[in-house]
């Protein structure tokens, strides 16, 4: 009976102890540094209006220079996801010779979701 009486409350408070070091530690880890990202989606268009499916978008990393690519869907759609939100980018459009100009998200834009319409013209630079 003695021991019963000293057995339980001994397995309840390492019980106890257990739960919270095992709570601790998973509180340490929600704490870790983690880098949070956005992602830039849009429209590539043409002089018209119109839509351009299967435009080449290409995402260029401005501070290491490496490039992702993706097609535009049916509807001119395009996304790139988990972009770093400490690293600046460059994104534009081509398709059959015509090409968007350059747009930029930097690190001083704080959106989670960016969204730029790409707009094809004869030559870089001269559309809105």
């Amino acid at each position: 009976m003695k021991i019963q009486r000293l057995f339980i409350p001994l397995l309840l408070g390492t019980t106890l102890i257990f739960t919270i070091g095992v709570e601790g530690l998973g509180a340490k880890k929600k704490n870790k540094k983690f880098a949070p990202t956005r992602t830039l989606s849009g429209r590539v268009l043409d002089a018209e209006e119109n839509s351009v499916p299967r435009a080449a978008v290409r995402l260029r990393n401005l501070r290491t220079d490496e490039t992702r690519a993706v097609y535009a869907d049916e509807d001119g759609r395009y996304r790139f996801t988990n972009l770093k939100t400490t690293v600046d980018y460059e994104v534009q459009a081509e398709h059959n010779g015509l090409v968007s100009r350059a747009r930029k998200v930097t690190t001083f834009d704080n959106r989670k979701e960016v969204v730029y319409t790409l707009r094809l013209s004869e030559s870089p630079g001269t559309s809105p």
